[in-house]
């Protein structure tokens, strides 16, 4: 992306596009734009296509507020901005290779670096991107990798706070950085980790916003003249949103030169009065007063003076309002931009930013790799942006494997590979990927026990039956539909109903930030939660789908999933469907369907007996609630389903259910 101006930041996702459920979100708008180019395939001058993309997504998904005085084209314009971000699209709205891999499920598997770090294919898709992703100067020239620096701050420091890693990402400037200096800047962040200097002390000193630069002349020659050109001055203090705004910047620098100048009581008065604007506190004060003021009934301009000593507002050089603006706005866009860049980069699922601490979740892993890669990974570096960014067929919008994208060599993995089993005493990749997975899975199962106990997850299930979706995800994650964290909370209730040992992460069919919080429903048409035990696997179904859509909409695909599963497994299979009410009928035809020979969708294998027990959400709360494992759920439907019925009545699932909690 190429930033507007030098006093600019980065922005993952301008206001038009300030969505939480991104993974979801990207895929939903990227299928609905494929299907609008086949019947429309010129964009960029083509109102009318524009308009006509904007109203199927509001006519055919929830996506977006819905506001009546809306242009239609221009609203097309500007959902779909958010998808050139991530290297999706370009500005012509076509597809990259990337993304169509990704929403036709077709994305490149795992390459053996990427297989070290046990990710979903969601996350790998945006980990590539981000590798990718170039922040380029106005001068569509100089540009730096905001997420290749992160993950080299990250690989050096531990608990970065969350506000100090995005601002010192936001701050860094394209056209007045190199490789050399940013790993300079890098390097000296140090001094704020060893607590020598002060986070604002080690901005000013290494990451100062700007140098002399055109814009400082051209300031320094408006606001020299005593007569300020009106015109000259809305020029050099833009505000795209409010001319209002830049009437309050003039009339601010008018009364602050009348200040200035005279220092008497009734000047200072008309200063402050402007400094009641919420513009002017935005503008030059970092949101909120741009001065000390001292709470007096009447006002003293010795004392004024004396408590805002070295306020650049006030220096005699009148240039330095400029510099307080440049300070002021970048500080306002990086608190407005910096979450989205957070939500963003979550995706890779690599970054955890849990408690307000920033960390990688494998800093071992990445330690290695950057040690290795360092001379080749470049950090920063000078090319044309609209070759990059414009045309489809640049490797910004191609589908690469991480290998690809930093060009590692058989000869540098070979030496990341070893250096790994030296350090866990291994002979083989075979074993470190699954000391890897072990790893992982370890650390889910400490987020488990710390965040989501029995007793939580006990709290959690009636939120699920009285759709209070905000407190579901003020309590999980925001970063995820209600459905999909259904599936979670779900997955594990039944790690806390298991008296077994299994491998959890394998058996939830989603992809997790970080946090290991859901993200996103994995693709792969199968069910939502697969549990392997020894000689069992059970099959979990889960849905919020009322009584009455039950049959429409879950009957086809549970029976699916339960038939490909029970074909391809030697062992027994169970599979439970669970949701907040059952439909008897749709409860009564799953236990039918185990005396129905069934084929797969898969392969040409036949189940001989599909298993599918139905329990209620309330149900499930009261197995935690009662301490009833696993095990004895097993039992009663081993002794259910060897029984045949030569017709089955409404009732028979009560009776079970009585066995399991009696």
């Amino acid at each position: 992306m190429k930033l507007s101006a030098n006093s600019s930041v980065f922005n993952m996702g301008d206001t038009s596009f300030r969505r939480k459920t991104l993974l979801d979100d990207y895929k939903e708008i990227l299928v609905f734009l494929k299907k609008h180019l086949e019947l429309y395939p010129e964009w960029k001058s083509n109102n009318e296509a524009q308009g006509i993309f904007y109203t199927t997504v509001m006519e055919s998904s929830e996506l977006f507020d819905r506001t009546k005085k809306t242009d239609p084209a221009k609203r097309g314009r500007t959902l779909t901005n958010a998808l050139i971000k991530p290297g999706l699209i370009n500005s012509k709205r076509q597809l990259g290779e990337a993304a169509l891999n990704w929403i036709e499920n077709n994305s490149k598997e795992a390459d053996n670096l990427e297989k070290l770090m046990s990710l979903s294919i969601d996350n790998l898709v945006f980990l590539r991107q981000w590798f990718k992703l170039r922040v380029y100067s106005n001068n569509g020239e100089d540009y730096f990798y905001p997420f290749r620096v992160a993950l080299e701050l990250l690989s050096r420091y531990k608990d970065i706070p969350e506000k100090d890693f995005l601002y010192l990402l936001h701050t860094i400037e394209p056209s007045q950085v190199n490789n050399v200096t940013i790993k300079n800047i890098i390097e000296k962040y140090k001094l704020v980790d060893e607590k020598e200097l002060s986070f604002e002390e080690y901005l000013d000193e290494y990451l100062p916003v700007f140098e002399t630069t055109k814009e400082i002349e051209y300031a320094r020659k408006v606001l020299s003249s005593e007569s300020v050109n009106q015109d000259e001055f809305y020029k050099l203090f833009p505000n795209r949103k409010s001319s209002t705004s830049q009437e309050d910047y003039y009339y601010f620098y008018r009364y602050l030169l009348d200040f200035k100048r005279d220092k008497s009581v009734e000047s200072l008065e008309k200063l402050l009065e402007m400094t009641k604007h919420s513009s002017i506190k935005k503008a030059f004060g970092f949101n909120k007063n741009p001065f000390n003021v001292s709470r007096r009934n009447k006002l003293n301009v010795e004392e004024f003076l004396s408590e805002n000593k070295g306020n650049l507002l006030l220096a005699k050089d009148n240039t330095k309002l400029y510099t307080q603006f440049i300070l002021s706005k970048k500080e306002d866009l990086i608190r407005e931009y910096s979450d989205m860049t957070k939500r963003s980069f979550n995706l890779s699922g690599i970054i955890s930013f849990d408690q307000g601490l920033v960390n990688l979740t494998q800093p071992w892993l990445f330690k290695k790799i950057i040690h290795v890669v360092e001379d080749e990974m470049a950090l920063a570096g000078r090319a044309s942006h609209s070759e990059y960014e414009n045309q489809i067929d640049s490797p910004f919008y191609r589908e690469l494997s991480l290998l690809e994208v930093i060009k590692l060599s058989d000869v540098k993995l070979g030496q990341v590979i070893s250096e790994l089993q030296e350090e866990f005493n291994i002979v083989n990749v075979t074993s470190l990927i699954q000391i890897v997975e072990q790893e992982k899975e370890e650390r889910f199962r400490k987020v488990i026990e710390k965040e989501f106990n029995r007793e939580k997850i006990i709290e959690l299930l009636p939120l699920f039956s009285s759709r209070d979706d905000k407190e579901i995800r003020d309590k999980v994650t925001d970063a995820a539909t209600v459905p999909t964290i259904f599936e979670y909370v779900m997955a594990i209730a039944w790690y806390h109903i298991s008296d077994e040992v299994y491998p959890l992460l394998k058996s939830i069919n989603l992809t997790l930030d970080g946090d290991f919080k859901p993200l996103t429903h994995a693709v792969g048409g199968e069910g939502d939660i697969i549990v392997e035990y020894p000689e069992t696997t059970m099959m979990l179904e889960a849905t919020l789908m009322n009584k009455n859509s039950q049959k429409r909409g879950e009957l086809e695909p549970v029976i699916r999933h339960a038939t490909n599963l029970t074909a391809r497994k030697p062992n027994e299979v169970f599979s439970i469907f669970v949701a907040d009410e059952l439909d008897n009928n749709v409860v009564n035809i799953f236990r039918a369907v185990s005396q129905v020979e069934l084929e797969s969708t898969q392969s040409n294998m036949v189940a001989k007996s599909v298993n599918i027990f139905s329990l209620s959400l309330p149900e499930i709360r009261a197995i935690l609630l009662k301490r009833i494992d696993s095990n004895r759920i097993f039992d009663v439907l081993r002794e259910e389903y060897s029984n045949q019925y030569e017709e089955i009545k409404i009732g028979w699932r009560e009776q079970v259910t009585q066995q399991i909690f009696s």
